[in-house]
């Protein structure tokens, strides 16, 4: 992985997505600066971006394959999956992730 964005730039292009109500976009920031986080062995902030891009993943639609293809495939040197919804989300960031509670 070469990452070539610092996440200071991406938290900005994140929280400039969040404030335009653009959750697609948010998730796929927030997707990024995960991956990021946990190269960088920096956990509390990995799972902290996590819960964030499961948020977003949750709070938008994906019925159709449009709904769930990335507009971009990679982010500041990390490479996108093609398809991004709450279940990818789920299964990449598991162990990040609190574990699910039983209502």
């Amino acid at each position: 992985m070469q990452v070539t964005a610092r996440p200071d730039e991406l938290i900005r292009e994140y929280d400039e997505s969040v404030i335009a109500a653009d959750h697609r976009s948010a998730m796929e920031y927030a997707y990024a600066l995960t991956e990021i986080y946990r190269w960088r062995a920096d956990i509390p902030n990995a799972e902290k971006y996590a819960i964030k891009c499961l948020d977003h993943a949750e709070s938008i639609s994906a019925d159709t394959l449009e709904e769930v293809t990335t507009r971009r495939l990679n982010i500041g040197g990390i490479e996108l999956p093609e398809r991004l919804h709450d279940g990818v989300v789920r299964s990449r960031f598991a162990h990040l992730l609190p574990e699910p509670q039983e209502s």
